[in-house]
């Protein structure tokens, strides 16, 4: 009996220990994380370094306009004279002088000559003028002398009065319709200036400040020799000028003929004529506008005296 009761004690523990062996294998067994690959960085690209910033060129000296195309007769250069310039019959500063051309003359350039063609100190203008050899004449090509851009334009911050020298029509828009006709000495206060290639025109436009004009402003067609700085009525005989001169003039006994004497500032002369330069014929060009004064040694009583704006005066000084 105490056999058979050792034997079932012997069987239970047996089977304890086999519970409690099978626990503890279970219960013991190493965790092991499960392998995995690393995870692997996003290759990225790495930031492009930027390029340094190019060095921009310095700003060019501005080319003279023959290094890009020469003038021709057919697509000449425009320019303004803006310091005194000697006009030759050839392009030499030995060539037979001409004239001096003053302070904002345009010219109209047709040609180039280089001074490796002429041998000198300068390259050479080939200008229309009528009183150059078969009507050309040549200037020295000085660039600091010469503006492409009319230095005389007004505008709204640098008006220019001036008085209308002819009946001329006053317009609402370039080659618009007229307003009115503006009479002979009509004085205008010109505040701007049009191309005839920018407005459509075979010619140029002021514009002008007028009471009545849209914005107050209207339009004159430009018209050489038709416009005056100062207020010529064109004095007759029977309606003359009475001009004060502002420095001294040459009185002379045709326009740009003999010299008669020298009136001194402050003369008061009577003009009892008006010559523009635009009625002069080939063989009598000039620069200026002529007054026909009242002079006892002159040719019918009369004599000559130039035009120049900043000389003559209607008021005594």
């Amino acid at each position: 009996m105490m056999k058979k009761f050792f034997v079932i004690l012997l069987a239970i523990s047996l089977m304890a220990c086999m519970f409690v062996a099978c626990g503890d294998n279970e219960g013991t067994k190493p965790t092991t994380a499960p392998t995995t690959a690393p995870t692997t960085a996003p290759t990225t690209e790495p930031t492009a370094v930027p390029d340094p910033t190019a060095v921009p060129d310095p700003t060019a000296t501005p080319k003279p306009p023959q290094t890009d195309k020469m003038p021709t007769k057919e697509e000449p250069w425009i320019f303004w004279i803006v310091s005194p310039m000697n006009l030759r019959a050839a392009p030499s500063t030995d060539g037979a002088f001409i004239t001096t051309l003053m302070y904002d003359v345009k010219i109209t350039v047709i040609d180039f000559i280089s001074m490796d063609d002429v041998g000198g100190d300068y390259d050479w203008l080939v200008i229309e003028h009528k009183d150059g050899t078969e009507g050309l004449a040549y200037l020295a090509y000085i660039p600091e002398n010469y503006s492409e851009i009319d230095p005389t334009l007004p505008s709204l911050d640098k008006p220019k009065t001036l008085w209308i020298l002819e009946e001329m029509d006053l317009l609402k828009a370039p080659g618009g319709e007229k307003i009115q006709t503006l009479p002979l000495g009509t004085e205008l206060t010109v505040i701007g200036y049009i191309s005839a290639a920018d407005c459509g025109q075979e010619l140029d436009q002021y514009v002008i400040l007028w009471e009545g004009g849209v914005n107050s402003s209207a339009y004159l067609p430009v018209v050489e020799g038709k416009f005056s700085e100062i207020n010529v009525t064109r004095p007759t005989p029977e309606n003359p000028q009475i001009l004060y001169l502002l420095g001294q003039m040459k009185v002379r006994a045709t326009p740009g003929g003999d010299e008669l004497t020298i009136l001194p500032t402050g003369t008061e002369v009577v003009a009892v004529g008006f010559v523009p330069k635009t009625d002069f014929t080939e063989g009598m060009a000039s620069q200026y506008d002529w007054f026909m004064i009242q002079y006892e040694e002159g040719e019918n009583g009369v004599a000559y005296m130039a035009y120049v704006s900043s000389e003559l005066s209607y008021t005594q000084p």
